[in-house]
């Protein structure tokens, strides 16, 4: 299931919570042999695992913060259920006594939040919209299958689809207009003034997330063939060549230890790659400060030495990069409110601290 268009606050820090992957340079783009294995675990993963019960109305938790309730063991399921179909590591470690207090909490959060936040028309259209755009998603997806010999095991039905998943349509309407809910109240937290001022931050430090660019490089590792001495001595026979005027594509080929872009001539990709996130520190800085078409001197990361080249660049736009310092600004603010303003009792758990004491 795709994620929806609106990058939700509170939900991009809770994925993230679960996130394991680190990506780097000699990963941009990854192999397709890699992708179709990860792709396989997954499915093998959530065919083990299945979604989680949600009819239980057993209260596992009461909180309080902005508003006070309870949470009943069903609807913390569907709740899970709906994030493991955006993100699978969500059910990998859905059984670990961590992630399942980690996500009362948030679960908790969202609940005290959004109840107290008045539903608009405009919110509610921007859920409907976000319910389109996944079933046509999912219509096209299996309209493309087309031969496929597996699909007559797969449904060919959306709520069937959702069902399997552990939720229905009305649970994932629920789930995305609370979010709204969510994002709607923690950006009316932000003063103008500090949403500018974290801005005017990111100018002066040339904060890596205002750039984007469309690059290649030619990796040379390190590895155990190839000590740091070998590979320097061979990333500077190719840097030699290159300014002897040789093909950089052709170099590349030859050269270059990323199996991701050696093909493609070192390329990253055809779109511009965003210099925040995937990409390694000291490569990202080098590729942000680096003149238009010109060769670099070899740049060392963590994955060893490249030669890297900056064919476009741009930086975001005024209006863009504070929309991003918002965001932050926003999910700080929320963590705090997790953190420090919201309390979340789990239902027997006390009774059983007070147990094992006196056992002790």
């Amino acid at each position: 299931m795709p994620r929806t268009k609106r990058r939700f606050i509170w939900l991009v820090a809770i994925l993230a919570l679960v996130s394991l992957v680190s990506v780097g340079c000699g990963d941009q783009k990854a192999d397709k042999k890699e992708k179709a294995k990860d792709k396989k675990k997954e499915e093998k993963v959530e065919q083990q695992a299945g979604p989680l019960d949600t009819k239980s109305k057993k209260v596992i938790a009461k909180y309080e913060g902005l508003t006070k309730g309870e949470v009943t063991e069903g609807e913390l399921n569907r709740f899970i259920n709906i994030l493991a179909s955006l993100n699978q590591q969500v059910m990998m470690f859905k059984d670990q006594p961590e992630m399942q207090e980690q996500l009362l909490q948030e679960f908790a959060a969202q609940k005290s939040i959004a109840e107290q936040v008045k539903v608009t028309k405009k919110m509610t259209d921007e859920a409907d919209k976000a319910i389109d755009n996944q079933r046509k998603f999912f219509e096209e997806s299996v309209k493309q299958e087309g031969d496929n010999k597996d699909k007559k095991d797969k449904p060919q039905d959306y709520e069937a689809f959702l069902k399997e998943k552990g939720f229905t349509e009305k649970d994932l309407h629920a789930f995305i207009l609370n979010s709204i809910k969510l994002d709607e109240h923690l950006s009316k937290q932000l003063a103008d003034k500090d949403v500018n001022a974290g801005y005017d931050k990111w100018k002066e430090d040339k904060d890596l997330r205002l750039y984007s660019a469309k690059i290649r490089h030619i990796l040379v590792q390190v590895n155990e063939k190839r000590d740091d001495k070998k590979a320097k001595k061979r990333v500077e026979e190719v840097k030699q060549k290159l300014d002897k005027g040789g093909d950089f594509a052709k170099l590349a080929k030859e050269y270059s230890d990323d199996p991701g872009s050696k093909e493609t001539g070192g390329s990253l990709g055809d779109e511009l790659t965003p210099l925040a996130g995937n990409l390694d520190q000291d490569f990202a800085k080098a590729a942000r400060d680096l003149k238009l078409k010109t060769v670099s001197e070899p740049v060392k990361t963590q994955f060893g030495y490249h030669i890297i080249e900056v064919l476009e660049r741009q930086t975001l736009k005024a209006d863009e990069a504070k929309q991003l310092v918002k965001r932050e600004l926003a999910d700080e603010h929320y963590r705090n409110y997790v953190q420090k303003d919201l309390k979340v009792d789990q239902v027997g758990k006390k009774d059983a601290k007070k147990k094992d004491a006196k056992k002790s």
